[in-house]
């Protein structure tokens, strides 16, 4: 048996000086921790010594094991903010596509009821707009049919003129033969 001081580590004959102490030292070529504690019943001085890397193997696999789950955290908020950026965009487009060709005159369209169906905002959306798209089609309609009466009263009124002026002209030409006679009658009198 070797006394402390013999062993030549500096780090452990100054580290049994305390009552405790958590030392580091090298011993062949291997980096080790010492506890150092003092029995206060025997007063005896005693050393627990374990090498570094039996301490950190064990946090090196818990560090790893946290890389691992933040990565799978990483990748699922990932594909969880995807599939909510589409379930937000997708009605988004939708709408706007409906939009552009209701600007361009096309009142048939309408947003899906899929859309429509939903209790958020974009439902809400969804159901005003297919209102509004609703009410211009039925006055679209309502202006088309005031159009055919226009057109249909402003036929009578043509074929009524026509024959209003037919009528002015065999009048005149009738008032003119009156005219005429009544010349060669008075002319003869």
């Amino acid at each position: 048996s070797k006394n402390i001081s013999e062993l030549g580590i500096k780090e452990l004959t100054e580290g049994i000086k305390s009552e405790t102490a958590s030392i580091y030292f090298d011993l062949d070529g291997k980096k080790r921790l010492a506890e150092i504690i003092t029995s206060k019943k025997a007063g005896w001085k005693i050393i627990g010594v374990i090498e570094e890397s039996e301490i950190t193997a064990s946090a090196r696999s818990l560090r790893i094991l946290i890389y691992i789950v933040g990565l799978l955290f990483t990748a699922g908020a990932i594909v969880a903010g995807y599939f909510a950026a589409k379930k937000i965009s997708d009605p988004v487009t939708e709408t706007a596509e409906v939009l552009n060709k209701t600007a361009e005159g096309d009142f048939t369209n309408s947003i899906s009821n899929l859309h429509e169906s939903r209790n958020d905002e974009i439902g809400t959306l969804a159901r005003s707009f297919n209102t509004f798209i609703a009410k211009q089609r039925e006055s679209m309609k309502q202006v088309l049919s005031a159009a055919k009466t226009v057109k249909g009263a402003s036929s009578e009124i043509n074929s009524g003129n026509q024959n209003l002026a037919q009528r002015t002209q065999e009048q005149a030409s009738t008032i003119e033969e009156i005219s005429a006679n009544i010349e060669m009658i008075t002319e003869n009198l």
